[in-house]
């Protein structure tokens, strides 16, 4: 399909992304949509992003980044309704979130607490293990000796098979009366 330039509307991807590289036309939206004041931001269009040949990077049509603050914002029209919008959003906001953690822009207690959840319970890097992560630690010990929650945990796992097995035997039950109807 052909696209005459002139007729393009701002729901368009490429006027949108071009409207918005005028850097006071993208603070001005951003402060209306987030009812917020901006500063200053610096826009980039079409910023690629891709951290590791295996996994799938992502292009996004204009990145705003707040200047003297730590805030980024992914500036996009969306135009259609889709059921993937909200995974699609978090994973474009977490490869945002793994530029600024690559950059280093990040605090070293965000970056301890990064460090601590991803590490395996065994291996856990003791210079990460201070302040806040300490405290959580701590929690988790406690947690772990209750019996209250232990037995909270039992009834939410035996309420997840249940669900499990409940949702396993009413697909197989629509899977027969289509089998049925089709003559298998």
């Amino acid at each position: 399909m052909r696209r005459n330039f002139q007729d393009l509307p701002i729901k368009d991807a490429f006027m949108f992304a071009a409207v918005m590289s005028d850097e006071n036309q993208c603070r001005k939206l951003l402060e209306i949509v987030l009812e917020t004041k901006i500063l200053h931001v610096t826009v980039i269009t079409e910023k690629t992003m891709s951290y590791h040949p295996d996994y799938h990077g992502v292009r996004l049509d204009v990145v705003a980044e707040e200047e003297g603050g730590h805030r980024r914002f992914n500036v996009e029209m969306q135009v259609k309704r889709t059921p993937d919008l909200a995974w699609r959003s978090r994973y474009y906001h977490s490869q945002l979130d793994m530029d600024a953690l690559l950059s280093g822009e990040v605090s070293k207690a965000l970056t301890d607490f990064l460090r601590y959840v991803g590490q395996p319970e065994s291996h856990c890097d003791p210079s990460v293990k201070d302040g806040f992560v300490a405290g959580l630690e701590r929690r988790i010990q406690r947690i772990k000796v209750s019996r209250d929650w232990e037995a909270r945990f039992m009834r939410l796992e035996i309420e997840l098979i249940n669900k499990w097995r409940q949702g396993h035997l009413e697909g197989r039950e629509e899977g027969l009366r289509e089998g049925r109807k089709e003559g298998r």
